[in-house]
């Protein structure tokens, strides 16, 4: 079944029990769904639970949790008091149940991730006495103190949580809040597992005068020991001129210290933390760099820093209000002027202006005041290139592809014309894996290169001559559908793995799925490779793109090999 991505957004973990006997259809060739909602941790009954079908037969559902008035939702019950729910008069098909409880977060059957078991209906099928497992939620709050012990209003708390959804361990934010008017946060609906959490805030006292560039050294100091009056007032404007560094539980600024937080289905968690002031930067940039900043946190993710943009014109302009550290900045060189003339002739051509203005990231450690050298790091390599689509006049609007360099966890994305051609952009040496392709309908069938090495989907770039690429691609995707069976029986609820014949350099060829309570598994919209599918009864917690973690597995998984608009059916057995 496939990832709903709207769906399970706030799903995770519950169960599927053994089904029995299928009742005989009602008249008109209709079937019922019934069950229990049990506590899946003590197995007691849950009574005035709300759970609903949907239809999941045709396409993935964009269902959002908890909306029970969208069109998606066919029926609604609720559980009696001995947790028995039924749904009569339902089609032949597939459906996802989904449940809404006090106490237990949102959660579909059998949920793992981003997956879930369907209920498959029909003649033969078995629909009736599913045991639900529902697990109470767990709660993370707190509240964010300032250096006097004051609450801090002024930012938001982010939820961060350790887990193998995209196929190694790793962390990924799962959500973020608004602090209120007592500095107060909460994290509610949650599954158990690992998390973290952390703020981003800024002083509500905070004054960022101008005045201040390279303070106290160079040619630019405002600093006057003959002025004392002066003196004293640039000490009072320097107290005020400060910013928060991005803090994580239990109070720590780099998020290699940031302590875990193990919590169990139930818990309730206190998170609290105080925050302090460092002296705020003072930058200075070119007028004709649109910079962006952001801070690189648990190792891949990035969160938007709180700056602001003063001045222009031919003395440049300044950056103030960001806190010293490490930071990521993509910059874009064109001036304002440019985007004050393109606005004025087509607003909506802005969008596209900035697209395919000259692009370079960097990364710097930022510690004191100055000028902020905006060109090109030393020693990236131009890169630029054409794509190659089966129809020019079928070239997506605003299409483009992403470089991702996984030794960095650094990603880019680069625009494609209307004609195939490859936004320019300067890239340090390195390997990247061309990971996304936002075209829809497209998939990428190969890249050749000059000046580079290509191997399968990674480009590694060595320099010191410019890049071209050449990438081809194909309108057209697989579709695969197929049985997970253990001992000649079907089997729900296990995890279905496509694993590329080049794990390492093809990794975006991976793919992960959940059968349904007939064993059944459907994948559309597969990209064309060759693969081995696994079944693994209990592999949830295996980090599924790990090559070294799939060897025990891979002797007894199915080839099978994909080509463009290709239909398969496969049959897996379990391990």
């Amino acid at each position: 079944m496939h990832a709903r991505a709207m769906i399970i957004a706030a799903l995770l973990l519950s169960g599927l029990g053994t089904a029995s006997r299928q009742e005989s259809p009602a008249a008109g060739g209709s079937f019922q769904i019934s069950g229990t909602a049990v506590n899946a941790l003590g197995g007691q009954p849950v009574a005035h639970a709300r759970i609903s079908i949907v239809s999941t037969s045709d396409s993935p559902v964009l269902f959002r949790i908890g909306s029970s008035g969208d069109r998606s939702v066919l029926q609604t019950e609720t559980s009696a008091a001995d947790g028995r729910f039924t749904f009569r008069d339902v089609q032949p098909g597939k459906y996802s149940l989904v449940a809404e409880c006090r106490g237990f977060y949102r959660q579909t059957l059998d949920a793992h991730d981003n997956f879930s078991t369907d209920v498959v209906v029909g003649a033969g099928k078995d629909s009736e006495n599913i045991i639900f497992r529902l697990r109470p939620e767990a709660v993370i709050f707190g509240r964010v103190l300032d250096e006097s012990g004051d609450p801090v209003r002024e930012g938001t708390a982010m939820l961060f949580r350790k887990g193998v959804e995209s196929g190694d361990r790793e962390i990924r934010q799962r959500a973020q809040t608004r602090l209120d008017d007592q500095g107060a946060f909460t994290f509610g609906h949650l599954q158990e597992g690992t998390y973290y959490v952390g703020v981003n805030v800024r002083p509500w006292y905070a004054q960022h005068n101008s005045n201040f560039l390279q303070r106290g050294s160079g040619p630019q100091s405002t600093a006057d020991p003959s002025n004392p009056a002066k003196e004293n007032q640039d000490a009072k404007d320097a107290a005020l001129d400060v910013a928060y560094p991005i803090t994580f539980y239990p109070g720590v600024t780099d998020s290699d210290g940031a302590e875990a937080i193990t919590i169990h289905s139930g818990d309730r968690f206190s998170a609290d933390l105080s925050v302090h002031p460092v002296q705020a930067l003072h930058l200075r940039v070119s007028d004709r760099a649109q910079v962006s900043f952001t801070q690189r946190i648990f190792g891949d993710i990035r969160i938007a820093s709180n700056l602001q943009m003063n001045g222009g014109g031919p003395n440049g302009r300044e950056i103030v209000g960001l806190a010293p550290g490490n930071y990521d900045i993509i910059v874009r060189n064109i001036s304002q002027q440019e985007i004050a003339n393109q606005a004025q002739q087509n607003p909506r051509g802005i969008g596209e202006l900035m697209s395919f203005a000259p692009v370079a990231r960097q990364k710097v450690t930022l510690a004191a005041d100055g000028y902020l050298d905006t060109s090109d790091e030393p020693g990236t390599i131009a890169v630029s290139g054409t794509v190659k689509f089966d129809d020019p006049q079928s070239i997506p609007n605003r299409s483009s592809i992403n470089f991702h360099n996984r030794e960095t966890s650094s990603d880019i994305a680069t625009g494609i014309s209307k004609t195939g051609e490859l936004q320019m952009l300067r890239l340090p040496p390195g390997k990247y894996m061309l990971n996304r392709m936002n075209a829809e309908g497209f998939a990428i069938t190969s890249i050749a290169a000059t000046g580079a090495k290509v191997t399968g989907r990674t480009v590694e770039i060595k320099g010191p001559g410019p890049v071209q690429l050449t990438i081809s691609t194909s309108k057209g995707l697989g579709k695969v559908e197929g049985t997970v069976m253990r001992d000649d029986k079907p089997l729900g609820g296990a995890m279905v793995v496509f694993v590329p014949e080049d794990p390492v350099n093809d990794r975006p060829l991976f793919r992960r799925l959940q059968s349904d309570s007939d064993g059944s598994f459907s994948a559309l919209r597969v990209l064309p490779g060759k693969y081995t599918l696994l079944a693994i009864e209990n592999g949830w917690d295996l980090e599924w793109a790990n090559p070294e973690a799939l060897t025990p597995y891979m002797s007894k998984g199915e080839a099978l090999e994909i080509k463009p608009l290709g239909k398969y059916k496969a049959t897996l057995k379990v391990q």
